[in-house]
Parts: structure tokens; C-alpha cells; sequence
């Protein structure tokens, strides 16, 4: 169990607020302009994990963790309407991430190591990115954005009595979700 804040980009709270020295990027989507917002709130994820772990024999074991995080307070963008229409960020989003995740690590032999890793994991967010403008209510959830579902990493070691060793290390991953250029939702 834990909670951990992130604390936004800076540019989100001083955006377009110093036009001498405008250092931070200008993301501007067509006729909308958008300017920061200094009350902007840290992100906050409460994380929740379980786990198992099994010694397959005297030279490897395997581990079982379930996870689950909630997000709040994500970054959004709220439009202000009036006679020059405009954009500030603001925490409206909030997501759920939950998944497994499976670990190997074995000595294969006197100087030959093994590790695996797989986690299959779901991101959920009330917005699909900080960019997206929502054109209906924000009481359901969609795929993040930034949801990889399915990753796998390894290593394979080879360590000499003389202390020089060799690594293969790699890692593969199911791509972000497809989401459409038009912005219903799924």
C-alpha cells in the first residue's frame, strides 16, 4: 500500500503568463489558446499490491503480484468561453490501473543467470489524454492512452570466475491502444 504524488509539469501552471520570456511551449489548437493555472494539484496515485512467491527449486523462484492504482487529480483542459475563448489546465481526470505481473529468476548453472518478467496490465481514465476534449459526461471510463497491456522483459547473465561478465538484456510489448481521429467514445 502506498500514496504517491506527482507533482505537473510547470509549464501547466505558468504557461502564457510571461510574454517576454516565453520558455515553456505554446500549445495552441487553432483559435483556442492556452494559459496556465498556478492552483494546479499534484497528481495522486493510492497503489495497492499483493504478491506470492514460490521456490521452484534451490536455484530459482517465481513470483505473483497483483496490482491495483487509482489515479486522481490527472491534468485536463478546461475551455472558458466569453469574448476571447481560452484554455487552462485544471485536475478533472481521474484513472485505474490494475493488472499482474509474473517474475522467474533462475542460476542455470555455476556462472549462467536467468530473469523474466511479464506483466499484463488495464489503464482506465475518465479522459483519453490530457488533449481530449469531452463531448459527453465524464461518468464512464476509456482505455488510457498511455495503456501497454501486455510486456515482457529478460536477461540472460554470464558471469566468469574472473569476474568479467556478459548481458543480453530485452524487452518487447503490445502497442499503445488505436483510438480514432474523431472523438466519440468506444
Amino acid at each position: 500500500y502506498g500514496v504517491y504524488y506527482q507533482y505537473p509539469h510547470f509549464y501547466l501552471a505558468y504557461l502564457g503568463t510571461n510574454d517576454e520570456e516565453n520558455i515553456y511551449p505554446n500549445y495552441s489548437l487553432g483559435e483556442i489558446t492556452q494559459i496556465g493555472y498556478g492552483n494546479i494539484d499534484p497528481e495522486r496515485t493510492t497503489s495497492y499490491e499483493a504478491g506470492l512467491q514460490f521456490a521452484v527449486n534451490s536455484g530459482s523462484s517465481l513470483n505473483i503480484t497483483g496490482f491495483y492504482r487509482d489515479i486522481s487529480d490527472l491534468t485536463g483542459l478546461k475551455t472558458i468561453y466569453g469574448p476571447t475563448t481560452y484554455q487552462i489546465f485544471i485536475n478533472d481526470a481521474y484513472g485505474i490501473s490494475k493488472g499482474v505481473e509474473l517474475s522467474f529468476k533462475a542460476q542455470m548453472a555455476a556462472n549462467f543467470h536467468v530473469y523474466a518478467n511479464y506483466t499484463y496490465s488495464k489503464v482506465d481514465a475518465s479522459k483519453q489524454s490530457t488533449w481530449y476534449f469531452p463531448l459527453f459526461p465524464q461518468n464512464r471510463t476509456f482505455t488510457a492512452d498511455w495503456d501497454l497491456p501486455h510486456v515482457f522483459s529478460f536477461s540472460l547473465d554470464y558471469l566468469h570466475k574472473s569476474q568479467v561478465g556478459v548481458s543480453l538484456i530485452g524487452n518487447m510489448s503490445s502497442g499503445y491502444p488505436y483510438s480514432p481521429s474523431s472523438l466519440h467514445p468506444n
